[in-house]
């Protein structure tokens, strides 16, 4: 079960992506790591983990699936810097 994290105001989640799973590591507005997992690289996987997010900058690595995730994380209204 996924511990309970707040709307994300003032925290920073970093994606490392990969060909089948992407490495996600969340700051808070401290800069203290609150969580380091991997999330499978689908489309329903993204909007599963980052429905709890609403308010969190994603920093994304800049690769072969960056384009279509930075694309995804807009769609599903996350602000996203980088890709």
């Amino acid at each position: 079960m996924q511990k309970s994290i707040t709307k994300g105001r003032g925290m920073t989640i970093g994606m490392d992506l990969g060909d089948r799973e992407n490495r996600i590591c969340v700051l808070n507005a401290d800069g203290k790591k609150l969580e380091e997992l991997e999330v499978m690289n689908t489309a329903r996987a993204i909007d599963s983990y980052f429905g709890q997010y609403t308010e969190a900058l994603v920093a994304l690595e800049a690769g072969t699936h960056s384009p279509w995730i930075s694309r995804k994380l807009e769609k599903i209204g996350r602000q996203g810097i980088g890709g």
